[in-house]
């Protein structure tokens, strides 16, 4: 077998340039800390290494979307908060305004203070989140949710949606609440009908909220309940139903006792004048602000009369069941925050741990053990300059330098 001098070169070159491209490859691993660079450098880790890398990518996405959730319902809570201090003390306020030693200008002082916590509230409905996004304005985020027209009408201008993100795999949270479902979708009296005092009855009857102590027999419709007296003085009163049927009466009337009719009762106190009415009608939807606006303006009317005083005690009874039915709304708005927040919480902790998870074996199949590239580095330098050292000894043999 013959071997050329040109074999012999290149294959010392070929030596060299192998061991060099490996010293580099090396070199870079270290430089870079990564054991796969290049597709070429491990065809079996490349895939699982582009998997962890997007499910990495994916846990931070819903980290930072968690996190972002967790500051909206945190100061979203805080708002909640400061909405349930001041319908407390609304609610204070118009317990005090019922004490029958009050006078007008008493009253008139609560008033004011009523006014200041509705105006209040109304700020606290129309809250920024990050300065530019209106908490309760549902999807429309940029718009002021609460107004006030110009006859005094409170309205709201957000819509009913409720922004969601995702903050893990088929889990998604609401960041805002719609501030029609928390402030207008109320319903007024006990939940299932209001009772009230027709404005123009001249006697001292008041009527309570009452219930339906009868569901089974319960009709919902518009009831009017007259008063009247007989020639002996007896006070007596009947039932109509929407259509003006009797339904039940005339029967005689005493004071404090249930008045019970199609599952309905309630109570009336006080003595009610010949002509003096009062009704029952389906519960409807009021927003607070209005319910605190009539409180303002029943509490500073006159009561020198009996009549007045009445008038008072109906509109304050009507009003703390109307707030009450609107604190008990927040609350239920507000533990959903709550509970929100738990399953942030949660999910936060989850995504957190999964992503460490993942870190750890990319960094297993990714990254380079320093130690054995270290070493491979100082044998690769060492078969490197081997190489180097022998093809300088043999690139110049040839048999014409021993002949003479």
């Amino acid at each position: 077998m013959r071997i050329s001098s040109n074999q012999i070169f290149n294959s010392g070159v070929n030596a060299i340039l192998e061991n060099q491209a490996a010293l580099i490859k090396t070199q870079n691993q270290i430089s870079s800390g990564k054991r796969v660079t290049v597709a070429s450098d491990d065809p079996v880790a490349v895939s699982t290494i582009f998997n962890l890398e997007q499910q990495i990518g994916l846990s931070n996405r819903w980290i930072a979307n968690a996190k972002n959730a967790e500051s909206f319902a945190q100061q979203e809570e805080v708002v909640f908060f400061a909405v349930e201090n001041n319908l407390q003390r609304v609610r204070e306020l118009l317990i005090q305004s019922g004490n029958g030693t009050l006078n007008l200008s008493d009253r008139e002082a609560i008033g004011t203070e009523l006014t200041q916590r509705l105006a209040e509230l109304k700020d606290l409905a129309n809250t920024k989140i990050n300065g530019n996004e209106y908490l309760f304005a549902g999807f429309k985020s940029d718009v002021v949710p609460v107004s006030v027209t110009s006859t005094g009408v409170y309205q709201y201008d957000g819509d009913q949606g409720q922004r969601q993100v995702d903050i893990g795999p088929g889990i998604s949270v609401a960041t805002s609440d719609s501030g029609y479902d928390t402030f207008f979708d109320i319903k007024n009296g006990n939940k299932t009908f209001l009772t009230r005092a027709v404005a123009t009855n001249t006697g001292s009857g008041t009527i309570s909220s009452g219930s339906v102590f009868d569901k089974a027999a319960f009709v919902a419709d518009s009831y009017q309940i007259d008063f009247s007296i007989t020639a002996a003085g007896q006070i007596q009163y009947e039932v109509f139903d929407s259509t003006a049927t009797s339904i039940q009466g005339p029967l005689d009337f005493t004071s404090g006792d249930a008045i019970q009719f199609n599952g309905i009762s309630f109570e009336i106190k006080g003595t009610p004048d010949a002509g003096d009415s009062f009704t029952v009608t389906p519960s409807s939807r009021q927003d607070i602000f209005t319910t605190i606006k009539n409180a303002i303006s029943g509490i500073e009317q006159s009561t020198v009369t009996a009549a007045e005083s009445a008038q008072l005690t109906n509109i304050l009874t009507e009003s703390i069941s109307n707030l009450d039915n609107a604190m008990d709304k927040i609350n239920r708005v507000h533990s959903r925050v709550g509970a929100r927040l738990n399953i942030i919480d949660s999910q936060l902790q989850i995504n957190q741990d999964f992503k460490l998870s993942s870190e750890t074996t990319l960094s297993k199949v990714r990254d380079v053990d320093l130690v054995e590239a270290i070493s491979r580095l100082n044998q690769q330098q060492l078969s490197l300059e081997a190489a180097q050292s022998s093809f300088a000894r043999i690139q110049n043999l040839s048999l014409f330098n021993f002949l003479r």
